[in-house]
C-alpha cells in the first residue's frame, strides 16, 4: 500500500528528474531533496518565527514556572500550554521538521532497492521473470532471492529480445556518483572501498548541520543548555545507518543535511528572532498609538 501510494509516485519524480539533468541519478536526488525542502519551507518560516514567539515569552514563562511548577504542576501545564496558544508556537514543529524527511528517505531506499518496478515502470512480471533467467545463469538455486539491485548490475548477462525492455529503462539513468555504484551497500566485510565515502558524506554534513545549528541556538538563547551533545548522535546515528543502506540512501541523507544547513542559515538571517522581535514590538506600539489617538478624538468630540 505504501509503495502505490507514495513510493512510486516519488519514484516517477525522480525518474523525471533523472530525464532533465542527463540521466544522472544523483543530481536527480540532489534536485528531489531540495524540491522537498522548499515545499515544507512554510515550516522552516513557522518554526524560526515561533523561535522568536519563544524569545519573547521567556520572562512570562518563568513567572508561570515560579507560580506553579512546584505547587501545582498541572495548573502550570496549563498555564504554559495556554501561553504557547497565545503566541501560535508548538514545542513539537521542531521534531515535525526531523522526522519529515523519513518518508522520503524510505522511499528512496525502496526504489532504489527496485528500480525497475518503482522508477523505471517496467512491467513487473518481465521484472520476475528476468530475476529467474538471472538465477539461472548465476546458478542461484532460490530466483526468488535475486533483487532487483543484482538485477540493474548484472543486466548485461540477460541477452534475451525479451528483456529488452530492461536495457533500455537501464539505458535512460546513470546509478553512479564520480565512479561510485549508488546502488551498492557499503560493507566493512569487504574492507576498506570507495563507497566507504558516502557515509562519511553522510557524517559530515550531519555534524556540520549539528555545529551549525548549536551556534545559532546561543545566538537565539544565549541561557539555554548546551545539548550539543545531543546533537552529536544524529552524525553518529546518519553514519551507522549508511552502512547499512545503499549508497544513494546515503547521499540522499548527505544532501538533505546539506540543504537544510543553508536553508537554517537563511532563515536565522532572514527571521532572527531579535530582528522579529523588534518588528512586533514595532507593530504593537503603532496599534496602541492608534487606539489612543483614536480615543483622544473621540473625547476632542
Amino acid at each position: 500500500m505504501f509503495n502505490t501510494i507514495f513510493v512510486k509516485p516519488m519514484g516517477y519524480i525522480l525518474k523525471w528528474f533523472c530525464s532533465i539533468f542527463g540521466g544522472s541519478f544523483p543530481l536527480a536526488i540532489f534536485f528531489f531533496t531540495l524540491a522537498i525542502n522548499l515545499v515544507f519551507m512554510p515550516l522552516n518560516i513557522k518554526q524560526q518565527k515561533g523561535n522568536a514567539s519563544q524569545a519573547r515569552m521567556k520572562n512570562k514563562m518563568v513567572k508561570i514556572k515560579e507560580k506553579y511548577y512546584e505547587s501545582d504542576r498541572n495548573r502550570y501545564n496549563d498555564e504554559m500550554n495556554k501561553l504557547y496558544q497565545e503566541s501560535g508556537t508548538s514545542t513539537m514543529m521542531g521534531c515535525l521538521l526531523l522526522f519529515i524527511r523519513m518518508p522520503f528517505f524510505i522511499a528512496i531506499y525502496n526504489v532504489i532497492r527496485s528500480p525497475f518496478t518503482l522508477m523505471l515502470g517496467v512491467n513487473s512480471t518481465l521484472v520476475e521473470s528476468a530475476k529467474a533467467a538471472f538465477a539461472n545463469i548465476m546458478n542461484i538455486a532460490d530466483a526468488s532471492t535475486v533483487t532487483e539491485h543484482q538485477l540493474l548490475n548484472g543486466l548485461s548477462k540477460l541477452t534475451g529480445s525479451e528483456f529488452a525492455p530492461l536495457h533500455s529503462a537501464a539505458d535512460g539513468v546513470n546509478f553512479t556518483f564520480f565512479g561510485i555504484n549508488l546502488t551498492e551497500t557499503p560493507s566493512f566485510a569487504d574492507g576498506v572501498s570507495i563507497l566507504w565515502i558516502i557515509p562519511l558524506l553522510s557524517f559530515l554534513t550531519s555534524l556540520l548541520s549539528a555545529f551549525v545549528s548549536s551556534i545559532m541556538q546561543k545566538i537565539n538563547n544565549p541561557g539555554a543548555p548546551n545539548t550539543m551533545g545531543m546533537m552529536l548522535m544524529m552524525p553518529v546515528f546518519s553514519l551507522i545507518i549508511a552502512f547499512t543502506v545503499p549508497g544513494a540512501v546515503g547521499l540522499y541523507w548527505a544532501f538533505s543535511n546539506f540543504i537544510s544547513m543553508i536553508i537554517m542559515t537563511a532563515m536565522q538571517y532572514l527571521f532572527a528572532p531579535s530582528r522579529t522581535i523588534a518588528k512586533l514590538e514595532a507593530k504593537e506600539i503603532r496599534a496602541r498609538r492608534k487606539v489612543e489617538e483614536a480615543r483622544m478624538a473621540s473625547f476632542k468630540q
